[in-house]
């Protein structure tokens, strides 16, 4: 039950490998399996961690004298020849980022160098740790925190406040002192003899300020090449996502007008638009069609899940995708692999973009981030002092990664970086590692053609859906004409964003005014959510309250015990906090060390926060 990907070791002097693999080994399960491969000396052991479930590429490879070795796990867009030898990584003359481009991470080591390479949008996490003259980089870090003559890892008090403000460290840091996160388009060289590691970006994306009105058609060209890609790439057979949304249809148009043969899948907890929407599209076009209802057994399984969730994520998933377990098991007899529309969000969240124009600063656009990504629902159940000292790290952290508008092309611009750089890489990732268990997971807008198509496109039509219209009007304009689903309100079909958002706004102007039953709301949104935890908090909350308020943690026992109650007696809508606690207190997480860090001197908390309300600085 580790998550699946990259695991290696290498030292300065012979390893112990059969005591690594013991060790590996017992932390996996029955349809788990490592392959690993060892250099003659014993000074270094590359592996990989797989699932029995289904058709698993991955490859090691060595040289004809076996001086270089090397392990990739994933896929390749592009002809590359790591997907086959992946020794060759420490090649001289390797073309980067020509030979990077897909989902997957790479490791290869020639005998005194170790390298490690990440995908461009390190949509696969690697951890890595070094300690007396050896250097450990695994998936897992689970195998990281408890490596055999490794110390005990302690927290680290950045890392750990951004992951409690906002679910994430985004750094690359992680909630462990001196465990560290491999970047999208990183390359890192470990030299074993001066045990130093060195660390490069090899791709940078460079965004198009312009707002003119170029042609869109590279970066139509460029997503029909890159989901072909994705089919041709993948085991047969294909599934790929269809929900009520803008991302998944665009995909959808291309592989309709391709005529490949991939089933559409789709699930839901109730009977939303999403459903609607996606079984009226697969109707329309003969698209063979799999609906994966959560049913009431989930509960019963839930425990299960829950273990799967923190182990298989290293305690680093969204709390929001804690049916992901269920799913998968049902998904794996009929798909090896699932092509979803998760976009990189540069030709997307035009509201946000339009509010990042104001912020001509660096400090305005790290408090409008703030807004967004903050999640206090964990802190509001510590004591005041420990939960600021979160707040006022995060926020000097957050301060730190925000990029100067003022150096790039437009705060929009900026915006977008931050979102490329920090935010696509860390928020859901995780989640790869839980559905590699079952299928491969593959985003033809990753492909870093597309990516470069998109950047290259003026700021006014990436930056409004504009890119996604003009690939759905090449291949099939009939499905611009099915309304959409925002949040689950139905809207109008055709181009007219403006139309579109009709019902929309009526839904959000009504809630406000709490007339949320009104007759004229139930017209537009006449299904509820289609993913929605409320209804099964109260037997949540029942069945582990007590379990949970018994533990020893860093949360203040009398707010725990409130919230908990609240959520039995009222059914509290607070899904997120709710399953943020179980994965992160859960007695297999990898994070459960960690529950019980210290808590900082109140005297100078205080002294802090009147020094931050008079206006200075902090230190």
């Amino acid at each position: 039950m580790l998550p699946k990907g990259l695991f290696g070791v290498v030292s300065s002097g012979m390893l112990n490998c059969d005591e690594i693999k013991a060790f590996v080994l017992s932390r996996c399960s029955d349809d788990e399996r490592f392959h690993f491969i060892q250099s003659p000396g014993a000074d270094c052991m590359l592996g990989i961690i797989t699932s029995t479930l289904y058709p698993y590429r991955f490859a090691l490879s060595s040289s004809p004298d076996k001086r270089m070795l090397g392990v990739i796990d994933g896929v390749c867009f592009s002809p590359s020849r790591l997907v086959s030898q992946p020794h060759r990584l420490m090649e001289p003359n390797l073309s980067l980022p020509g030979e990077a481009n897909g989902m997957f991470n790479c490791a290869a080591w020639d005998g005194k160098r170790l390298r490690l390479l990440s995908d461009p949008l390190s949509s696969t996490p690697v951890y890595y740790r070094r300690h007396d003259g050896r250097f450990v980089f695994s998936s897992s870090l689970e195998l990281l925190a408890r490596f055999p003559g490794f110390p005990v890892p302690e927290y680290s008090p950045d890392g750990m406040a951004q992951f409690l403000c906002w679910h994430a460290p985004l750094d690359g840091t992680t909630v462990f002192e001196h465990i560290f996160r491999l970047r999208g388009a990183e390359l890192l060289d470990y030299e074993s003899d001066t045990g130093i590691p060195q660390r490069r970006t090899y791709w940078t994306a460079r965004l198009n300020p312009d707002h003119g009105t170029a042609s869109l058609a590279r970066a139509v060209e460029a997503f029909t090449k890159a989901v072909d890609r994705s089919v041709k790439v993948s085991p047969s057979p294909v599934c790929a996502a269809l929900t009520g949304g803008l991302d998944s249809r665009t995909t959808w148009a291309v592989l309709l007008s391709g005529r490949h043969k991939v089933d559409a899948v789709t699930h839901a907890m109730l009977p939303g638009h999403d459903v609607c929407i996606a079984a009226r599209i697969a109707s329309t076009h003969g698209i063979t069609h799999h609906v994966q209802w959560i049913r009431e057994d989930y509960m019963e399984e839930f425990s299960r899940h829950v273990s799967e969730l923190v182990r298989r994520t290293s305690g680093m998933i969204a709390a929001d995708n804690a049916h992901l377990p269920y799913i998968y098991t049902r998904q794996a007899p009929y798909t090896a692999t699932t092509i979803d529309g998760v976009n990189t969000h540069l030709e997307r969240a035009w509201l946000l973009r339009s509010r990042a124009k104001r912020a001509k600063t660096k400090e305005r656009l790290a408090d409008l981030l703030w807004v967004i990504m903050y999640k206090p629902g964990i802190l509001s159940l510590m004591d005041d002092d420990t939960a600021f000292e979160m707040i006022a790290r995060a926020k000097r952290c957050l301060y730190d990664l925000v990029p100067d508008p003022a150096d790039q092309p437009s705060p929009v611009a900026a915006l977008d970086m931050f979102s490329m750089t920090h935010l696509l890489q860390n928020f859901g990732t995780n989640a790869v590692c839980l559905q590699n268990h079952y299928n491969r997971f593959i985003t033809p807008y990753f492909d870093l053609d597309y990516i470069e198509a998109v950047s290259e496109a003026p700021e006014n039509l990436r930056t409004r859906e504009a890119v996604q219209v003009e690939i759905m009007n090449a291949h099939c304009p009939s499905l611009l004409d099915v309304p959409r689903s925002y949040s689950d309100v139905k809207t109008f079909g055709g181009k007219s964003m403006s139309r579109r958002l009709v019902p929309l706004i009526l839904h959000k102007a009504l809630a406000r005014a709490n007339l949320n039953h009104s007759p004229v709301l139930s017209r537009i949104d006449s299904h509820a959510p289609t993913m929605s935890y409320d209804h099964l908090l109260r037997a949540i909350a029942d069945d582990n309250g007590e379990e949970l308020t018994s533990r020893n943690t860093f949360l203040e026992p009398d707010k725990l015990h409130e919230y908990l109650a609240e959520c039995a007696r009222e059914g509290s809508n607070d899904a997120t906090t709710l399953l943020r606690l179980l994965t992160m207190l859960h007695p297999e997480s990898p994070l459960q060390p960690l529950m019980h860090f210290p808590r900082p001197g109140k005297g100078t908390l205080r002294a802090k926060r009147e020094s931050m309300d008079s206006g200075s600085s902090p230190e």
